[in-house]
């Protein structure tokens, strides 16, 4: 599996690729600023890591719509406000499971 959208923020009319990948037996998305040329000489704006594939195919749509719909400069505050609910989400399922 490998993902791939692209979208253009709606604050700055910044157009993105999102990409997801497999690198190192780990999922990683990625938001990089479109521009011509190849894009593994980019420093992606914004990564999110992921440890199963379904987990990165979640995260890939979530990371295309924070950079679809949140100013570049509260990314990283979207990405951590991501991160706790997706741990939170995992505390919820291992509390059910007691």
């Amino acid at each position: 599996m490998g993902l791939l959208t692209k979208v253009t923020n709606s604050a700055t009319n910044q157009r993105y690729t999102i990409s997801t990948v497999r690198v190192m037996g780990e999922w990683e998305t990625a938001a990089f600023k479109r521009r011509l040329g190849p894009l593994k000489f980019w420093k992606p704006a914004l990564v999110l890591k992921a440890l199963e594939e379904t987990h990165a195919a979640a995260h890939h749509d979530r990371v295309a719509t924070i950079v679809r719909d949140v100013h570049p400069t509260s990314w990283e505050k979207a990405k951590r406000a991501l991160l706790m609910e997706v741990a939170l989400g995992f505390l919820v399922k291992d509390n059910a499971k007691d």
